[in-house]
């Protein structure tokens, strides 16, 4: 289960929006605002995501993984 508190503190902490992030995703803002609700998002998805937001593997993990 994806940790969305987390997700969200991070993409605020670096002052980026879901627009750009659904962009580097490669997905429309409506899917990504959808994924975050529930919790749905892919392998390939989540590691766009991660880049995009340059998470560490521990950060990576903690956010996807547990």
């Amino acid at each position: 289960m994806v940790k969305i508190n987390m997700l969200k503190a991070k993409i605020y902490e670096l002052e980026t929006t879901y627009d750009d992030c659904a962009l580097s995703m490669g997905i429309a803002k409506n899917t990504f605002y959808y994924k975050m609700i529930h919790q749905n998002f892919t392998a390939k998805q989540a590691s766009a995501l991660a880049n995009f937001l340059k998470l560490n593997l521990e950060e990576r993990a903690n956010i996807f993984l547990s």
